[in-house]
């Protein structure tokens, strides 16, 4: 069922949001993406979610758009067919609340994609990640060829872009795609809570488990905003 596809937990102003298409692992499809922009959108209206915390079911992430999707939309020319108008793939970048990316495993292409269009990405040691673009023939997608050089530098970026290699989270930490690491056995999403005090700014906490030997880290409402993270404008939080 399409409302299966995109799990929600919400517990103290956390919405964990979880792809759910493990038996395809989590590969990207048009019912998916309304499945999460639907949730998206609905958390945005919602004053009890405070932070969302983007994650994937099963073995994957996602690692990019279904193949037998892409083999539909050959058929019908280049469409995605859909009864439904789509929203743009930046849409995330619209939701006037933090997104937390948990990259538990591979993401890829579109997957990848839905990673950099959160405010900050959390990943296990050794997932593997790639642009994918280049290697299939296609166009940097998404607005991604002007985001990902703004995130990490024009050199590396046209690397990632032009090349479409593989490369590990660990590396991709060093160059600034990801924020923080977490060990193998971890939960990636880590521990994330919300504290709001009247009359303060709130502030989002994202505590690592004790076992992990991490401090806490808090970002405070400056560090969420895009020019900071992503290259959002901050007038968009």
């Amino acid at each position: 069922m399409a409302d299966d596809l995109v799990l929600r937990e919400l517990s103290d102003g956390v919405l964990t949001l979880t792809l759910n298409r493990p038996e395809r692992n989590n590969a990207f499809t048009v019912p998916l993406e309304h499945a999460y922009y639907d949730s998206l959108e609905a958390a945005a209206r919602d004053e009890a979610v405070r932070v969302i915390v983007l994650t994937g079911a099963g073995k994957s992430f996602c690692p990019g758009l279904d193949v037998e999707v892409l083999q539909e939309g050959l058929e019908a020319g280049g469409r995605l067919l859909t009864d439904k108008p789509r929203r743009p793939p930046t849409f995330p970048l619209s939701i006037p609340k933090p997104i937390i990316a948990a990259i538990n495993r591979p993401a890829a292409g579109i997957g990848l994609t839905l990673t950099l269009t959160a405010d900050i990405r959390f990943a296990v040691r050794g997932a593997k990640l790639t642009t994918a673009w280049a290697r299939r023939g296609l166009v940097g997608e998404h607005g991604m060829t002007w985001l990902i050089p703004r995130m990490i530098g024009g050199a590396r970026g046209l690397d990632l872009t032009l090349s479409g290699r593989t490369l590990l989270s660990d590396e991709a930490h060093e160059l600034g795609l990801i924020h923080r690491l977490t060990e193998p056995g971890e939960s990636v999403d880590g521990r994330a809570r919300v504290r709001t005090r009247p009359g303060r700014q709130r502030v989002a906490h994202v505590t690592w488990p004790s076992s992990s030997g991490r401090p806490n880290e808090t970002w405070s409402g400056s560090k969420w905003s895009r020019g900071c993270a992503c290259g959002r404008n901050s007038s968009q939080r």
